[in-house]
């Protein structure tokens, strides 16, 4: 899948749960089956879910038989090993690399650079 860019820079959590609703009612008429089961991986499973809590609330879930979430995480109340490794200090300057265009194990000269833990 490609790269958002200003074309799309207009888009919201609202426009992404459309196009799940709008995928699920397709798959339905495909189908023809009323309730169809639903697979979202990464930050499409975030948006599915938060879909899915409101369609839950709204009394319209229905039309969803499963949710099946791939490399989603919803809850990072306790992240793990993730929130172990990294520091405010790491983050701000994977940030910087990020923006600069740097891969995470890349260094300014293209080594491989592994930081020493703080």
């Amino acid at each position: 899948m490609a790269q958002s860019d200003e074309a799309q820079g207009h888009f919201d959590l609202d426009t992404y749960a459309q196009a799940v609703l709008d995928a699920r009612a397709a798959v339905a008429e495909i189908t023809g089956q009323e309730s169809v089961h639903l697979n979202a991986a990464c930050s499409g499973g975030i948006v599915t879910a938060g879909l899915l809590a409101h369609l839950a609330e709204t009394g319209s879930l229905s039309g969803v038989a499963s949710l099946t979430l791939m490399v989603c995480a919803l809850d990072n109340a306790r992240a793990g090993t993730q929130s172990a490794l990294i520091n405010r200090r790491g983050s701000r300057r994977g940030g910087r690399r990020s923006a600069a265009g740097l891969s995470r194990r890349q260094g300014a000269r293209g080594r491989v650079r592994v930081a020493a833990p703080e």
